[in-house]
């Protein structure tokens, strides 16, 4: 999919690096944490100096990153280290600081004190005048579309029909981590639907096994190519591998011998859940190992392992029983 008109001002922005005010974000950020700081104390009945216990943090730059705060009691923004003076029960016992960082916000300085609850200057009274939030906002925040439909819709499962919420939302957010949007790259990198639904590369083979998208054909296909790499049962056991994949691998895995061993209990246990019938072919084939191996392990893991198997109660107590010499 191409870039949307907004899409593509947010790409130039990021190229940039900066909006267009180098003020908004310090008067933005303060009447924000001010506003956040007064919520707290109308709970706690004081205010904090961590700005994060309040419940507030502050835009980074596009790229992700922020100033590192020296202090608890500061924060980094993007070119501004927001900085909380005084914190105390008094309802106006209430300082905070913006101090710019970057070259062109080094010698910005600005100040909101709750007993007047405005925005000034070190060494003046006299109210600055606000920005536009709104639109620093959207400069500032290239995910503000993204972060709104995935808050209503998750987006954390699909595929989504093309009019569905959630394909707006990580197309976007695809189309800015592939425009090197370093905000919008992290988010991707830590959303696996987007990854899988929206790839900025070809998937790898395990992805074409247990993520989302593909048919179930190819997951079989897909599962006997590694089987013969060997890289089968380590792409099933890794974290996150859908039932589909499961499904298509379980069975090749306990026809080449996974059991007895290591995964055993593991395998069973998912091809229990999963309906997977080739488990009961592995105890009728492999009944002389698979009883050897068992007998070395503790007594919930064949336990377990019997379970997973589904054989009767009575005859798991009669093995158990038998092993323990009592028959």
């Amino acid at each position: 999919m191409g870039f949307t008109a907004g899409v593509l001002s947010l790409v130039l922005v990021a190229a940039t690096g900066v909006p267009s005010d180098p003020s908004a974000e310090a008067l933005c950020v303060l009447s924000g944490l001010y506003t956040t700081q007064r919520s707290y104390h109308s709970e706690k009945d004081r205010y904090t100096f961590q700005p994060a216990t309040a419940g507030y943090i502050p835009l980074p730059c596009i790229d992700g990153s922020r100033p590192p705060a020296p202090e608890s009691n500061a924060i980094g923004g993007c070119r501004y280290l927001f900085t909380v003076l005084e914190a105390g029960t008094d309802v106006n016992a209430l300082r905070l600081e913006a101090r710019g960082v970057k070259p062109d916000t080094k010698d910005r300085v600005f100040l909101l004190d709750a007993r007047n609850g405005f925005v000034t200057r070190p060494g003046s009274n006299d109210r600055v005048d606000p920005a536009d939030c709104e639109t620093w906002s959207r400069e500032m925040d290239p995910l503000q579309r993204y972060h709104a439909l995935v808050g209503r819709h998750d987006c954390m499962e699909g595929p989504y029909a093309p009019e569905h919420p959630c394909t707006e939302a990580l197309t976007e957010l695809a189309n800015l981590a592939r425009a090197g949007v370093g905000v919008a790259r992290m988010e991707y990198e830590a959303h696996p639907t987007a990854r899988e639904l929206f790839p900025l590369a070809p998937p790898t083979p395990r992805e074409r096994l247990c993520g989302l998208a593909a048919p179930p054909g190819e997951r079989v296909e897909v599962a006997a190519t590694l089987a013969r790499q060997g890289r089968l049962l380590d792409a099933v056991l890794a974290p996150g591998c859908r039932d589909e994949g499961l499904r298509a691998s379980l069975p090749l895995l306990l026809r080449d011998g996974a059991c007895p061993g290591n995964p055993c209990l593991e395998l069973m246990t998912q091809a229990r859940r999963l309906g997977v019938t080739e488990r009961l072919a592995v105890l009728e084939a492999r009944a002389a190992p698979l009883a050897q191996w068992l007998w070395k392990q503790s007594d919930a893991a064949q336990r377990a392992f019997l379970q997973a198997a589904e054989l009767p109660g009575p005859k798991q107590d009669a093995l158990l029983r038998l092993r323990q010499g009592q028959w």
